[in-house]
């Protein structure tokens, strides 16, 4: 076939998919970023969306990550003897503990965890950013970003990445054409910066706001999605419009109760895993992790069980056979 074909016909589907699941153009996936992949709703995953499996067990790598704001470490830390583990947690919970009182309370545990996700999302951005500037000069433009997102010229694309092609250019704060490393994090994480929180919301308005009063109501939450859902999930989504979104109870999202359900709040996330990590590792309940308490919960923390070792040590013996 026809590489322009095929091309053609690939950018056809993906428009097809775009329209029919009713979410803005910039949901689709891009090659190298989990960032930018929505929920079925249209909304952002939020940073935690893997943290709670089916079963309601928690992943314990949101909770190394959470803590160490970098895959890599936590990665490192799986492969860490238990004592090396906790040696090097105590050198993190030594930073933690702001007013060195050999505590760590929840607001100093919170901005760790917050500072953890920029140090995440820093993380992320360099790894697509090395894979995109093809030339090496430290800076990407548009065309580059393109040839990445599909292998083909904007002219073939044509209006699919109108979204992202505005996004590129809102976090291009200089304004000189090109993204440098600061700036991509912006790109690459829109949902976490309001130089492109604005975007996302007139973005969310064209695409669900059907009547185009400013606001959205329950029918136009669900969208399409509803047509052929059963009675039980309807009213599974009601209660979650109502409950989790709706806070003024009128009805209908206002411009701050969608960009609460589009745009998920990092600061919420770090609360709960706040409450979370608390509720793991606080024994004697004084609402204080002291560091003896979060070096008895290491495992929780950063990882390197006795067990994750001890497989990890299975596996090079394994590899070197």
């Amino acid at each position: 076939m026809h590489r322009f074909t095929l091309k053609l016909i690939v950018i056809v589907a993906i428009t097809v998919i775009n329209y029919v699941n009713c979410t803005p153009a910039s949901a689709h996936l891009h090659p190298h970023s989990r960032n930018l992949e929505r929920e079925e709703d249209g909304s952002f995953k939020p940073r935690d969306h893997n943290h709670l499996g089916d079963d309601g067990s928690h992943n314990v790598e949101f909770d190394h990550e959470a803590i160490l704001g970098s895959s890599k470490e936590a990665e490192e830390y799986d492969t860490l003897p238990p004592e090396e583990a906790k040696k090097r947690l105590l050198v993190l919970v030594k930073k933690m503990d702001l007013n060195n009182d050999q505590h760590i309370d929840r607001n100093e545990l919170k901005a760790w965890i917050i500072r953890s996700f920029k140090n995440l999302s820093e993380e992320d951005a360099e790894e697509r950013f090395e894979d995109i500037d093809e030339n090496q000069d430290g800076r990407i433009t548009w065309k580059e970003y393109l040839m990445d997102y599909t292998g083909s010229s904007e002219e073939e694309v044509g209006q699919l990445i109108d979204d992202d092609k505005e996004t590129f250019n809102a976090a291009d704060l200089n304004k000189d054409g090109y993204l440098e490393h600061h700036e991509f994090v912006i790109f690459n994480r829109p949902e976490e910066h309001p130089e492109t929180l604005a975007i996302i919301l007139r973005h969310t308005l064209r695409d669900k706001d059907v009547n185009k009063d400013g606001f959205i109501d329950f029918q136009e939450f669900i969208g399409e999605r509803g047509a052929e859902q059963n009675k039980e999930w309807i009213l599974g989504e009601k209660e979650r419009f109502s409950n989790e979104f709706d806070k003024n109870k009128d009805a209908h999202l206002d411009s701050g109760e969608i960009l609460a359900w589009i745009a998920p709040s990092n600061e919420d996330i770090a609360e709960e895993e706040v409450d979370h990590l608390f509720a793991s590792s606080d024994d004697d309940v004084d609402n204080l992790l002291s560091f003896d308490e979060i070096i008895e919960h290491h495992e929780i923390f950063v990882g390197s069980e006795a067990t994750d070792y001890g497989e990890h040590l299975h596996k090079i013996d394994h590899d070197e056979l």
